[in-house]
């Protein structure tokens, strides 16, 4: 083989080798652990209750996390206008109800890993946490948009 040769490959395995190391970081996976990401949410709320925004579609909020402390009522509140909501439990004990008023006796509890649907038009709802407060991922989108399973009554 001429030296003319070697000289292309050569150059073509140090392009290869620089390729396959790069910085670690790129390789990666990039996570956050559950103490990261609350801290990535800044400042708690007055009502005690923290959020992280994790997806943005202009100005809209799509997709949340939510913490709220223990022992905490959640006042009757509308979610997005026009949108469905949908409300998975992650960590924690919640119980919510559906109302204008907070009832105590309209609360129904929600299991860790439940995916609460609260409807374009269902009136506003409320809750209250356990003793160990509550985690929740919050996606908020038009009907639409929503799978339709879980759009369906049980």
């Amino acid at each position: 083989m001429s030296s003319s040769g070697i000289l292309p490959r050569l150059l073509a395995a140090a392009a290869l080798g620089a390729a396959l190391s790069l910085p670690a970081a790129a390789q990666e996976l990039l996570w956050h652990s559950p103490e990261a990401a609350l801290e990535l949410a800044g400042a708690p709320r007055e009502s005690g209750s923290n959020g992280l925004r994790l997806l943005n579609h202009g100005d809209e909020v799509v997709a949340v996390r939510v913490w709220y402390p223990p022992d905490t009522e959640i006042a009757p509140h509308p979610h997005p206008a026009g949108k469905v909501a949908l409300v998975t439990v992650l960590a924690g004990e919640i119980e919510l109800g559906l109302g204008d008023a907070y009832d105590a006796g309209r609360l129904t509890p929600v299991p860790v890993g439940a995916t609460v649907v609260l409807r374009a038009d269902d009136p506003q709802h409320f809750g209250r946490t356990g003793p160990s407060g509550v985690q929740l991922l919050l996606v908020a989108a038009p009907a639409d948009a929503i799978a339709p399973a879980l759009l369906a009554a049980e």
